[in-house]
């Protein structure tokens, strides 16, 4: 009785970290996902607003580049 008690015990334990670490793998792909997300809505179009308004042309960073050397 006491061995069977025992076992399910352990059993149920390991389902609890299975769940848990199931669960910490959900929750670390949503955030992977809300990241990817973020980036696609925010990020990239702010980085094309920032090529057209000083550039019209050419990655942001020579676009700052070429606006920075122009200030006296």
């Amino acid at each position: 009785g006491r061995a069977a008690g025992a076992q399910a015990l352990e059993a149920h334990a390991v389902d609890e970290q299975q769940v848990g670490q199931r669960h910490q793998g959900l929750v670390a792909g949503q955030q992977r996902r809300d990241v990817r997300e973020g980036y696609r809505r925010f990020i990239r179009p702010s980085r094309a607003y920032a090529n057209v308004i000083l550039d019209g042309e050419g990655p942001v960073e020579d676009s700052v580049t070429a606006l920075l050397s122009r200030l006296p």
